[in-house]
């Protein structure tokens, strides 16, 4: 998974980020920690509908349906960065719904 992640944070970062969105990465070890507790303490990813706002390039969306979320929706107002999302996605072979 660590691999996985670091592919994403490249991916991410391939185009420049904009400013006056406040675009941030969300490194992998937050993003595993987070999703880990996320799971095991709360149950809160399989079998769950998963929004993630502000996706970006779809790194918590995707380890969640990776984790066996019922459905995951990712949210972003930047298309680019959903453009990044979808590409993810297919490579993955993961079924997440992308909206604007």
């Amino acid at each position: 998974m660590k691999l996985l992640s670091n592919q994403f944070l490249v991916d991410y970062l391939i185009y420049s980020m904009q400013v006056e969105l406040e675009q941030y990465t969300t490194g992998p070890h937050i993003a595993s920690r987070l999703l880990y507790t996320a799971e095991n303490s709360f149950d809160d990813i399989s079998d769950k509908v998963v929004a993630d706002f502000g996706c970006g390039c779809g790194t918590l969306g995707a380890a969640a349906a990776l984790l066996g979320a019922k459905q995951v929706i990712g949210i972003d107002i930047d298309s680019q960065s959903l453009e990044t999302a979808s590409m993810n996605a297919l490579d993955l072979e993961l079924d997440i719904d992308l909206i604007v």
